[in-house]
C-alpha cells in the first residue's frame, strides 16, 4: 500500500477552525458585553448559552470532518485513526493507498 498526503483535509480544517473561533470570539464578547450591563442580563445570558453551544458543535463537526475523510482519488469515505508515526492516517482499500492527513501530531522516538 503506498502513502500519500492528502491534498485538502488540513487546509479545510484549519480554514473551518479558524472560522469557527472567531465566530466564538465575537458570540463571548457579545455575551461578555451584555453581561455587565445589568438591564441587558437576560440578552447576555442567552448570548453566553450561543457561545456555549456553538463550541460544542463546532468541536463535534470538526471531529466528524476528521474521523470520515473522502478518498481524493475514488471518493469513497475512509475512517481515520491516530497512528504514533504518521499523526493521523486514513487508508483506502479500493485504492491501495494510506493517506497521511497531516494534522494531529506524529511521536519521534
Amino acid at each position: 500500500m503506498r502513502t500519500r498526503l492528502h491534498p485538502t483535509l488540513a487546509a479545510t480544517v484549519q480554514r473551518q477552525f479558524l472560522h469557527g473561533w472567531l465566530v466564538a470570539l465575537a458570540l463571548f464578547a457579545l455575551a461578555l458585553g451584555l453581561l455587565l450591563h445589568t438591564r441587558w442580563e437576560v440578552a447576555g445570558w442567552a448570548a453566553a448559552l450561543a457561545f456555549g453551544a456553538w463550541m460544542l458543535a463546532l468541536l463535534l463537526h470538526l471531529y466528524g470532518q476528521v474521523r470520515r475523510v473522502p478518498c481524493p482519488d475514488c471518493g469513497q469515505v475512509l475512517r481515520s485513526h491516530p497512528d504514533p508515526a504518521d499523526g493521523w492516517v486514513a487508508s483506502c482499500e479500493g485504492c491501495q493507498v494510506r493517506w497521511q492527513l497531516q494534522i494531529g501530531t506524529r511521536l519521534r522516538n
